[in-house]
C-alpha cells in the first residue's frame, strides 16, 4: 500500500536510479521522434482525441488477444506428449522457420528480439504500410506466443511496446491514406498504441503514461495518451479481469488482491483487538460457569485456555479436563499481522497477550481468539467492499 513507510525510500531509489541512469547512459529518449518535436504538433487535433477513443478500444481488443494467446500457447505446448526439453526445442525451431520466412520476405527479421529496431523504425516512418504493419502485429505475437508458450523465457513488456507502436502505427497510416485532409499523424498513433497496449496487457495505466513520456520526452502526446489509455485498459477489463501476470497466478490457485486500500489489518496492533473479559481459574478447581474466557494457571504459570460453552456444563467437573493446551503467549505491542503468524506456525487457536510475552499468568491483559479475528476480518471485508 501507498504510505508514510513506503513513499520515501521509493522516492529516494526512484530518483537516484534516474539520475545515476541518465550520468551513465545519457539523457537522450529512447526513442526520437522529430516529427513530434515541431510546435505544430504541441496542440493535438480534435479529431485525434475523438478518434482515441475507438483506437483505444481497438487496443484493449488486442492486449485481451495478447494475454489469452500466451496462456492458450503454453497451454497447447504442455498437451504435446515431448519433454520439456523437445517441447521447447520444438517452439524454437519453429520461430527459426517464422524469421527465416520474413527475412525472405521483406529482408529484415523485424519480430526477432526485442524489437526495439522495428520500433523506431515505425516511429521514424520507414515502416509506413498498414498492411504490413498488420502482418507485424500477427508475427510478433505469434513468434512471442512461440516463446513464452514453448518455456521460453523471452518478456512480454518489449513485446506489448512492439505489437502496440504496429498496430497504432497500422491505424494511423491508413487513417492518414484515407482522410488527408484531417491532418492525423500516424506515429501519434503508433505511441499511443505503444503506451495504451502496456497499459491494458499489465494493468498499469500510470505506470505506462509515465514510461512513454520517460522514453519519447514529448509532453504533446500525453492528452491523447490518457483518452487511449483510459480505453484500452477500461475494454480489457470488461472482457476479462486478469491480466498477462495476474492470469498466471490465478491459474495456480492464488488470490491476486487488487487496488490501493489501506492496509487496515497490517497497521493494528494485538491490544486494539484483543478479548480483555477473561478471568484466571487454578488447575486444581472444579469448572464454574462463566460468560468469557477461563484462563487456567498452575502456580502462576499459564497451563491452558477454556472456551465459553453454549450449554451448561455438568458440576464436577475438573478444570484439567476442559482446557485446551494449543495457545501462544505474546506480548500486547505486536502487529496483528505477526500474531497471526504465531498462530498458524504453532498451529495454535489461542494467543494468551501478556505484558512482555512471559507467560506469568500475573502479566496477563487479555487474549486473542479466532473469535477476535473473525471480528476484524468481517471489518476489513466491509472496508475494502465499501473502497470497491
Amino acid at each position: 500500500s501507498i504510505n508514510s513507510q513506503t513513499i520515501l525510500p521509493v522516492a529516494l531509489s526512484t530518483a537516484i536510479a534516474a539520475y545515476v541512469g541518465r550520468l551513465l547512459i545519457g539523457v537522450d529518449p529512447a526513442f526520437n521522434i522529430p516529427t513530434l518535436q515541431s510546435p505544430s504538433s504541441n496542440l493535438t487535433s480534435i479529431y485525434e482525441f475523438i478518434l482515441m477513443v475507438p483506437f483505444g478500444a481497438l487496443i484493449g481488443l488486442l492486449s485481451v488477444v495478447f494475454v489469452k494467446g500466451i496462456y492458450w500457447a503454453e497451454d497447447k505446448f504442455d498437451a504435446i506428449p515431448v519433454n520439456d526439453y523437445l517441447r521447447h526445442m520444438l517452439g524454437t525451431f519453429s520461430l527459426g522457420v517464422l524469421f527465416y520466412a520474413l527475412y525472405r520476405f521483406s529482408g529484415h527479421y523485424y519480430v526477432q528480439g526485442v524489437g526495439y529496431s522495428a520500433i523506431n523504425d515505425i516511429l521514424s516512418g520507414i515502416l509506413a504500410q498498414p498492411l504490413f504493419l498488420l502482418l507485424l502485429v500477427a508475427l510478433k505475437l505469434l513468434s512471442t506466443c512461440l516463446t513464452i508458450g514453448s518455456g521460453g523465457s523471452g518478456g512480454v513488456f518489449s513485446p506489448s511496446l512492439f505489437l502496440g507502436a504496429a498496430m497504432g502505427g497500422a491505424v494511423g497510416h491508413f487513417l492518414h491514406l484515407m482522410f488527408p485532409a484531417l491532418g492525423l499523424d500516424p506515429i501519434t498513433f503508433a505511441i499511443v498504441g505503444m503506451a495504451a497496449l502496456v497499459a491494458s496487457a499489465t494493468s498499469a495505466p500510470l505506470t505506462a503514461a509515465v514510461i512513454t513520456y520517460e522514453m519519447t520526452l514529448d509532453y504533446s502526446i500525453i492528452l491523447p495518451l490518457m483518452i487511449a489509455i483510459g480505453v484500452a485498459y477500461a475494454v480489457r477489463r470488461m472482457i476479462t479481469e486478469s491480466d498477462i501476470y495476474t492470469l498466471k497466478l490465478l491459474r495456480r490457485g492464488h488470490i491476486v488482491p487488487e487496488g490501493l486500500a489501506s492496509d487496515y489489518v497490517g497497521n493494528l496492533k494485538v491490544d486494539s483487538i484483543m478479548n480483555r473479559h477473561f478471568r484466571l481459574m487454578d488447575i486444581r478447581k472444579t469448572f464454574s460457569s462463566f460468560d468469557g474466557i477461563t484462563i487456567v494457571t498452575n502456580e502462576g504459570n499459564i497451563s491452558g485456555v477454556i472456551q465459553p460453552f453454549d450449554r451448561p456444563v455438568e458440576y464436577d467437573v475438573a478444570v484439567e479436563d476442559l482446557m485446551h493446551t494449543g495457545f501462544v503467549v505474546l506480548r500486547s505491542n505486536l502487529p496483528l499481522t505477526g500474531a497471526l503468524r504465531h498462530l498458524r506456525s504453532s498451529h495454535a487457536r489461542f494467543a494468551i497477550i501478556t505484558r512482555d510475552a512471559r507467560p506469568n499468568a500475573e502479566d496477563i491483559v487479555g487474549i486473542l481468539s479466532e473469535s477476535e479475528i473473525h471480528e476484524i476480518l468481517s471489518k476489513t471485508a466491509e472496508l475494502h467492499q465499501g473502497h470497491n
